[in-house]
């Protein structure tokens, strides 16, 4: 009896060994590191990609502590997730940057197991995996896609760039047949327009039916329509006077209102200023800058269709001098907004505009380093903004 016993005990004995050796087989041919702690950090055990890793034999590091042994540390490592699987009982992961022995940066992606006897975590199965490599590439990759895609932005944007440098030179090339060619017009109309202008004068007078002298007068008034539109397009064409010279905006302003006094009150229009004290002088030619406050004062008497409200501000900004001009119409269409400053392009009912007034004003304050733009204020209505810049 006590023979069968030794031999069956024997025979555990040999199936452990075998069992212990398999084991050890399988978890030396897996390449991450793989060791077994116990819960004061001591390794119990140590694959073969661990030792390589330590460059020691397993014997030397067995009952050492692990934050010794492989991080040089004198304790507990403060990333480390094996505390965690022994205070919860559960499997951990987390990938963390560390520094090696070596003191180099290594990125090592973690698993820790619980090992559990009488519902107690006794042994943590620590898993440890250099993806360093890996994650360096990833870190590349991305920068290297956060870089194609600024590039492909870029490229976006030059082509743009490129299609409005292109609709722009389409434009001034337009823009200078359109001048050649109201010029030419304006050479060959002034004169036949003078003379039916000269002839309508005489049959007006010579006429005694008052029926006739209407359609007299209605021709001669057709004339002097079709005369502004010609100069209003050589005014376009050739651009501002080349004669700027200081210029009190705030007086020109006021100027310009006074002038205007009549039609203002023919559109029962009250005009309302807001100017800024000491203002320096810019650097401007004094008609064509009334031209533009001309323009823009008409403009919005006709928007508001017989009576309403037009307030004009001047205020300083630190390069420049900002005059607003708001009246208290219908405003302007939205879509509309971006076109009302293009040549021939009107809001106003046919045989009413010609379509060069705000694109006059434009091309006269730009000559000067300026800017106007348009908007629907708040309040109500239309509000035109132009900046010039102040002399150096």
């Amino acid at each position: 009896m006590g023979a069968r016993k030794k031999s069956a005990m024997g025979t555990i004995g040999r199936k452990a060994t075998q069992t212990e050796l398999f084991l050890q087989s399988v978890l030396d041919s897996i390449e991450d590191r793989v060791n077994i702690v116990d819960r004061d950090y001591r390794i119990i055990y140590a694959n073969a990609a661990l030792l390589r890793h330590c460059g020691k034999p397993r014997e030397a590091i067995i009952g050492q502590n692990c934050y010794k042994v492989y991080w040089g540390h004198d304790g507990p490592c403060e990333p480390c997730i094996t505390p965690l699987t022994f205070s919860t009982a559960k499997p951990q992961h987390a990938s963390q940057w560390v520094k090696g022995p070596d003191g180099k940066d290594q990125c090592i992606e973690r698993f820790t197991f619980p090992i559990i006897e009488k519902g107690k975590v006794k042994y943590v199965i620590e898993c440890l995996r250099d993806v360093t490599v890996q994650r360096s590439q990833e870190h590349r990759a991305r920068e290297q896609a956060k870089e194609l895609a600024k590039r492909i932005k870029e490229l976006r944007r030059a082509y743009r760039e490129r299609q409005l440098v292109r609709e722009q030179l389409i434009h001034a090339e337009r823009m200078a047949s359109i001048g050649q060619t109201t010029s030419s017009m304006a050479h060959e109309l002034d004169t036949p327009l003078s003379t039916i202008s000269g002839y309508c004068e005489m049959l007006n007078e010579a006429l005694a039916d008052e029926t006739d002298r209407a359609k007299v007068q209605t021709i001669a008034e057709q004339v002097k329509r079709c005369q502004k539109i010609i100069r209003d397009a050589l005014d376009y064409a050739r651009g501002p006077a080349d004669a700027p010279e200081p210029t009190d905006i705030n007086a020109l302003i006021k100027n310009t209102v006074t002038m205007m006094d009549y039609i203002t009150r023919q559109a029962r229009v009250k005009v309302v200023t807001d100017l800024a004290d000491n203002l320096p002088p810019l650097n401007l030619d004094r008609d064509k800058m009334q031209q533009v406050f001309f323009n823009l004062l008409r403009n919005a008497c006709e928007a508001m269709n017989g009576s309403g409200e037009i307030y004009i501000s001047t205020r300083r900004t630190e390069n420049s001098i900002r005059i607003a001009l708001r009246d208290t119409g219908d405003g302007i269409p939205q879509k509309r907004l971006n076109q009302i400053f293009e040549p021939f392009y009107t809001t106003k009912e046919p045989g009413k505009g010609t379509g060069l007034g705000l694109a006059i004003c434009r091309s006269i304050v730009r000559e000067y380093g300026g800017k106007i733009t348009a908007r629907n204020a708040p309040e109500a209505g239309a509000e035109f903004m132009i900046e010039l810049p102040l002399l150096d």
